[in-house]
């Protein structure tokens, strides 16, 4: 039998479709510019400059369309903040050693989404001096400082592994030229939280949708833990709304009780989840408390609306 040959209308057709796939999976904006990685790359350390050891490639560079070929599976967790751009490159104390340090740099536009991304990952309460926030375990060293939230991450587990990520993130973070100063935002919460416990929410704070951005911390109450947190709306109009949601929410699976004496308007709830639930609102703010009642959290709670 002869060879056939394709029809060239099929040819033509499979053309388009390849043509329309490399489309799809084109970058929809330009990669990180020349300043912005002039800007990063001034904050890694000079080659040789700490204790030798120097970079093993030339710093790589990725933007929200290409931080999945890095973070695979957790790059979501950064567009959740003001991503912007990730740089990241390996340390080595000599070029043929296989003992290497990855500095990832992560500029997340402010300092409010830096320290957001950072507390979202913090799982300790032990903070050291490192940048304005961090925390050192024994092969990784994590901070934030600036709009920059710094991860260094050793790939030896030898006991030196530690004193290798902390020199290194401690000559990062001496690059930052930034004040060492918390978002101002923390500043709604009432003070005496736990330390390490407080947490920015670019939206959805609390886990509820109807929610916008807010601050959260833990209180010691009596016995017990009380999380209080505070979110700061844009005009009266937008916090009525929000709390008009969540006391709908609430009041789809259980008891709503409105308050008096609390900010201007509000709500008790039995959550599931949440607890004992404590929603008020005053003026454009609103604030609450989740976890264990009682007069010393309405006081948080009322300080929380009073500022």
């Amino acid at each position: 039998m002869p060879h056939q040959r394709p029809h060239k209308a099929a040819i033509h057709a499979l053309v388009l479709v390849c043509t329309l796939l490399a489309l799809l999976v084109r970058p929809t904006h330009a990669a990180v510019s020349a300043a912005d990685k002039a800007r990063l790359s001034a904050l890694f350390p000079a080659d040789g400059q700490v204790n030798g050891w120097r970079k093993r490639k030339p710093i790589a560079f990725y933007d929200k369309q290409t931080l999945f070929n890095y973070l695979d599976g957790q790059a979501d967790a950064f567009f959740v903040y003001d991503f912007r751009a990730c740089a990241a490159a390996d340390y080595v104390p000599s070029p043929s050693s296989k003992e290497a340090v990855t500095v990832d740099v992560y500029d997340m536009g402010q300092d409010t989404d830096a320290f957001g991304m950072y507390a979202s990952e913090r799982y300790t309460s032990k903070e050291i001096a490192l940048g304005t926030q961090g925390y050192v375990e024994p092969d990784h060293a994590n901070f934030w400082k600036g709009r920059y939230y710094v991860k260094v991450t050793a790939v030896s587990s030898k006991p030196e592994a530690r004193r290798q990520v902390l020199m290194l993130a401690r000559a990062v973070a001496a690059r930052i030229k930034a004040p060492a100063a918390k978002p101002a935002i923390l500043k709604r919460l009432p003070p005496g939280y736990i330390r390490g416990t407080e947490k920015y929410s670019r939206m959805n704070l609390m886990g509820q949708k109807f929610m916008g951005p807010g601050v959260q911390a833990d209180y010691a109450v009596g016995k017990g833990k009380a999380t209080v947190f505070v979110a700061p709306y844009a005009n009266v109009a937008a916090a009525k709304k929000a709390l008009a949601a969540f006391a709908a929410y609430e009041r789809s699976s259980g008891r709503v009780t409105p308050t008096k004496g609390i900010g201007e308007e509000g709500f008790r709830a039995n959550d599931r989840y949440l607890k004992a639930l404590l929603v008020a609102r005053k003026g454009s703010t609103v604030a609450g408390s989740a976890g264990a009642p009682g007069p010393q959290v309405e006081a948080l709670v009322r300080r929380a609306l009073g500022r």
